[in-house]
């Protein structure tokens, strides 16, 4: 007899959400977005006819119907969890190897690895933390996380995101030396990042400034 199953995604995420009491963190612990949890949450709810959820402040709360279907929902993901973990020593396992900078690694990378593998509990992560462009002929590395644009010729590349740079001095050192338009840093000692060097560069010339070369 055929099986009638929710949508295990939609499962998933809603058992996330309960936990957290948070799609926002749920979202977080899933590395996805509030939207798509939102989605598969709603997608639930019209599968069984039922709500789920209901705002509660700044936080999400099961109703009646929720913690029951939860409560079910968490019996059943921690006995397949069990027998997977049982079963997975006879799966082969794979490594993937990562390589960062390490801010980046540190501070977005990390915390989310452990979403990342109960996604993905064959996969064992490796993280280099390193400044350096990846030299993929002779790294072992299969994944490299660096500031760039499109001239990382011969490389397969996406965007993560973008930074913003701006520069920073205190309120007292901004009116001792008077400063009102980018022209007038020419006056003041910039501060390089050992690495970054090319920074005040790019920023001076996106500000109209390229002249100004500071001390």
């Amino acid at each position: 007899m055929k099986r009638v199953l929710p949508p295990l995604r939609a499962v998933q995420y809603f058992e996330r959400a309960a936990e957290r009491e948070s799609f926002t963190v749920a979202a977080e612990d899933l590395a996805v977005s509030k939207g798509s949890v939102s989605q598969q949450v709603r997608l639930l709810e019209t599968y069984l006819g039922v709500r789920l959820f209901r705002k509660s402040g700044r936080k999400v709360a099961l109703t009646d119907a929720g913690r029951r279907y939860h409560s079910a929902v968490r019996n059943a993901l921690n006995i397949l969890e069990a027998e997977t973990e049982r079963t997975d020593g006879a799966r082969k396992r794979s490594t993937l190897r990562i390589t960062a900078l390490p801010a980046f690694a540190s501070v977005w990378l990390v915390p989310r690895l452990d979403a990342f593998q109960k996604l993905y509990p064959h996969l064992d992560i490796e993280i280099s933390a390193d400044a350096e462009i990846v030299d993929f002929n002779r790294s072992d590395a299969q994944i490299g996380i660096r500031y760039g644009g499109p001239d990382l010729a011969g490389l397969e590349r996406a965007d993560l995101g973008k930074d913003t740079l701006f520069p920073v001095c205190s309120p007292s050192y901004r009116d001792a030396m008077d400063l009102r338009t980018p022209g007038d840093l020419n006056k003041c000692r910039l501060l390089h990042d050992t690495y970054w060097r090319a920074d005040w560069t790019r920023w001076l010339a996106a500000a109209s400034a390229a002249e100004c070369a500071g001390r």
